[in-house]
């Protein structure tokens, strides 16, 4: 498997079918389990911040557990910088670009999500 050309927007496009998780390195396909590399946090300020699952803004704050309104999703700090890790913890066997997916096949109509700093 390793000398599969691959783009991201492949491992995006194919989502919803992925039963053992494959990354893009290099160009390549791999079969290593993203690692976890940081969480997003964010305090409560004057606005409300977007959710990194369905782009809506539902959090008052970021990376608190807080559960999103509008799509389910439980802020447990994970963003675009490792939305292909299945954490486990409270959304499950899901990582958010599955459940970014899933949110949309329900019908669910994402709006920009905008994180709020670089993981900490």
């Amino acid at each position: 498997m390793s000398d599969v050309r691959c783009e991201m927007s492949d491992v995006r496009k194919n989502a919803p079918r992925v039963v053992a998780l494959a990354i893009c390195h290099n160009g390549k396909m791999t079969d290593s389990t993203p690692r976890r590399r940081g969480n997003v946090f964010a305090p409560v300020g004057e606005e409300l911040h977007t959710c990194p699952c369905c782009g809506h803004r539902t959090l008052n704050q970021r990376g608190a557990y807080e559960i999103c309104i509008e799509c389910g999703w439980e802020d447990d700090g994970q963003d675009d910088h490792d939305s292909l890790a299945v954490r486990g913890g409270p959304n499950g066997q899901l990582s958010l670009t599955i459940a970014r997916t899933q949110y949309v096949a329900r019908g669910g109509t994402p709006e920009p999500h905008t994180p709020p700093a670089r993981p900490a």
